[in-house]
């Protein structure tokens, strides 16, 4: 395992991988779901504004293999309790950029340290918008 600060988008699918899938899928999955710094983007808390925005987001999408819209409905209102569970780190994503991007840095700098050399002593810090580019 690295300690480099990394940042890994996962298809909200990856955490539903069968143990087939690959021999330490159960192991990544429990990984990413008890790391401090995971972040579960939904967006909104409430299941039928989620069900369908999620629904108008993957149906506008160019899919080599689309799915209708009413597979779209059934497959996040099957998923939807199961992700909340994941993480208590929530950012809804029905709002502007900048506002998710803010949201995203509060939660995660809650737990993150940015090391920098000050007179040779390592020191931490919370993130702030600039780190990212948010302004």
């Amino acid at each position: 395992r690295s300690e480099a600060a990394v940042v890994v988008a996962l298809s909200s699918g990856f955490m539903l991988y069968p143990d087939h899938v690959h021999s330490r899928v159960r192991e990544l999955q429990h990984d990413i779901a008890t790391s401090p710094t995971t972040v579960l983007l939904l967006p909104s808390l409430d299941l039928e504004t989620c069900v369908a925005e999620t629904v108008r987001r993957q149906t506008a999408r160019n899919l080599a293999i689309p799915r209708s819209a009413v597979r779209e409905e059934a497959v996040i209102r099957e998923r939807f309790a199961y992700y909340q569970s994941l993480t208590d780190c929530v950012v809804t994503t029905m709002q502007p950029p900048e506002r998710v991007a803010r949201d995203f840095l509060d939660r995660v700098g809650r737990v993150y340290h940015v090391w920098e050399a000050t007179a040779g002593t390592p020191r931490s810090r919370t993130p702030s918008s600039t780190d990212v580019g948010v302004s």
